[in-house]
């Protein structure tokens, strides 16, 4: 069913979009490094909470993608299409549900987590953390609108609108900085900006009508019980998962944060290249759900157990090789990021 042109088409563009999504967060710590160390301190704690909500979305995504791919495999696109509408529709609602909590709740959440750490940090913190909640419906509508194009082998649109929009987050955030002078909030809005663009853009894609399998009005304002349940029967186990996996993350960001300034930015720094290091894998999970998801729906169980014999193969030679060269280029991020001797020895 898929020739290795076809991964080779799928693994590439996922690949480079998984490092820009990736790079919008290394971003923000790099360049607020250049503010002080309480702003790339704030920054690195909310970023660790931050990317708890993130693969929650993903996993969101990932389950409404199973479906969609394998209504693909069973030549159903209507009911391909209908589940990517809902997929959009319920990500938007539960999106939108958690940005007015967290908004409401930031000094308290913030308090939970983190406990009392200094005030300068604290106020990035909230400054950092406001901004980015409002971006969070946007990139739950860009993950629906992903799970969409990936299902359907569009992995190279995905890919211009994560290059685009990171391009727009980098400029942004040195203006920010460098030229404003706005520190945490100066790294927050470009964020917010691109995952806005972000999402208007994979949307638009999504409702071209050359696309057999699209977003159509009536499925997106629709409540179809059956679909959610298989789409929410996959992203839920699957968000519990990441979400623990990552709530590991948040935990250790926790304890940093009794330690004192320079330990939390050292922590900031290496979470960052911790991220670097996992893209492989986050790039290769779409290829997974995509390929299995289109055997199953045809109900070729063999192909299935090749692609997936096949998969891991390749995604352990190539987690290997990658990793081999984020060790390699550990050294030179820890160098270039300003701040404290101590912090980068710590780093």
């Amino acid at each position: 069913m898929f020739t290795n042109k076809d991964l080779k088409n799928m693994i590439i563009p996922l690949f480079v979009e998984q490092f820009l999504l990736m790079f919008v967060g290394i971003a923000d710590t790099f360049v607020v490094s250049f503010s002080s160390e309480a702003d790339v301190s704030g920054v690195s704690l909310v970023t660790s909470f931050n990317t708890v909500l993130i693969f929650l979305f993903t996993a969101l995504s990932s389950g409404g993608a199973v479906i969609i791919s394998q209504y693909i495999g069973k030549r159903d696109n209507k009911a391909a299409s209908s589940s990517s509408g809902q997929l959009m529709m319920i990500s938007t609602v539960i999106s939108v549900l958690m940005t007015v909590l967290i908004l409401i709740f930031h000094t308290q959440l913030l308090r939970l987590l983190f406990g009392k750490i200094e005030a300068d940090v604290m106020a990035a913190c909230e400054s950092y953390l406001w901004v980015t909640t409002l971006s969070l419906p946007f990139l739950a509508i860009y993950d629906a609108g992903a799970a969409l194009c990936r299902s359907i082998g569009k992995t190279d649109v995905t890919m211009n609108i994560s290059l685009v929009s990171n391009i727009i987050n980098v400029i942004g955030n040195c203006v920010g900085v460098f030229v404003l002078h706005l520190g945490a909030v100066g790294v927050a809005y470009p964020s917010l900006i691109s995952r806005f663009l972000s999402a208007v853009a994979v949307t638009v894609y999504c409702f071209r009508k050359q696309n057999a399998v699209r977003y159509r009005i009536g499925d997106i304002f629709a409540w179809d019980g059956s679909l959610l349940k298989k789409i929410m029967g996959i992203a839920l186990p699957n968000g519990v998962e990441n979400g623990v996996h990552q709530l590991v993350k948040v935990a250790l960001s926790s304890m940093v944060a009794l330690f004192g300034t320079y330990q939390i930015a050292a922590n900031g720094v290496a979470q960052s290249i911790w991220s670097l290091a996992s893209i492989m894998g986050l790039a290769m999970a779409p290829v997974y759900t995509t390929v299995i998801g289109q055997c199953m729906g045809a109900r070729d169980i063999d192909s299935a157990n090749f692609y997936f014999k096949k998969l891991n193969k390749i995604t352990f030679v190539l987690s290997v090789l990658w990793n081999a060269l984020i060790f390699a280029i550990t050294p030179f991020i820890v160098h270039y990021s300003a701040i404290s001797a101590e912090a980068k020895k710590l780093a």
